[in-house]
């Protein structure tokens, strides 16, 4: 009578499906809740941590496995598999940002004019209190962003500072930043400002954007201002801000109306 006898099964690949598959819920249920505003970012930001480097393990621990299956014998292909794809999807993230992180430069606040670059009053109020300050990073970072975003300057715009003010909340509203703060520049000569917070689309991240409109002649210069929260490194996110906003308020004004200073 013929006996039925279990393959062996490479235990490598079954702890790399097993830790791949446990950790996909975790690092998608964490970016849904910051999403949310259920977890905080640095919550966000440990958990993204440990998920990606248990992937890496994952990865790494379906590699080993296809090895073994392959010179063994022995059964596991189909978690290996699982594994090794669950954990290299998983790790594009993470690999993108490092090298953004190799391009760009270490910065984490940007501004139009890194003289005096328009403060972030409101901000500093709501920001939570493990964030980062509000103060403007100083020299160094002014050195920087010009070595790298040079085309980042200070808008001039040929309409009125109070239609300009307009224009700036047009701009805002339609990229669906929350207004914090706002001032019209009603007076003569009086400067206007605008506050806002913008999030991002998938995960949720907060950062603080400043305004400032500030008469010149007939028309008016627009200066904005755009820092992390946290993080020492904004993978680019600020000077993108920066260059989309710019970008849109000249569409709002209209091309041949204005141009940057």
């Amino acid at each position: 009578m013929a006996r039925w006898v279990e393959r062996r099964r490479s235990r490598s690949a079954l702890f790399s499906r097993r830790l791949a598959v446990f950790f996909l819920p975790v690092i998608l249920i964490a970016g849904a809740s910051h999403r949310f505003g259920i977890i905080s970012t640095p919550a966000l930001l440990t958990t993204l941590s440990i998920s990606w480097a248990a992937f890496g393990v994952a990865l790494v621990a379906g590699l080993v496995g296809l090895s073994r299956i392959w010179e063994q014998g022995i059964d596991g292909l189909g978690d290996a598999i699982v594994g090794i794809l669950l954990g290299g999807v998983m790790l594009v993230p993470p690999a993108y940002m490092a090298f953004l992180v190799l391009q760009l430069p270490l910065l984490n606040d940007i501004s139009t004019d890194t003289v005096n670059p328009p403060p972030l009053t409101s901000a500093a109020a709501l920001r939570p209190d493990d964030a980062g300050s509000t103060a403007y990073p100083g020299a160094r970072a002014a050195v920087l962003q010009q070595e790298a975003y040079p085309q980042l300057r200070t808008y001039r715009s040929a309409l009125s500072p109070e239609d300009t003010f307009d224009a700036v909340i047009a701009v805002i509203n339609a990229k669906g930043w929350t207004i914090s703060a706002q001032s019209a520049p009603v007076g003569e000569g009086e400067v206007g400002s605008v506050e806002a917070v913008a999030t991002s689309r998938i995960l949720g991240f907060a950062d603080d954007v400043a305004v400032r409109i500030t008469p010149d002649g007939d028309g008016a210069l627009v200066d904005i201002r755009s820092a992390s929260r946290y993080g020492l490194h904004d993978l680019g996110a600020n000077a993108r801000r920066v260059r989309d906003f710019l970008f849109a308020l000249r569409e709002e004004i209209a091309p041949t109306s204005g141009g940057e200073r």
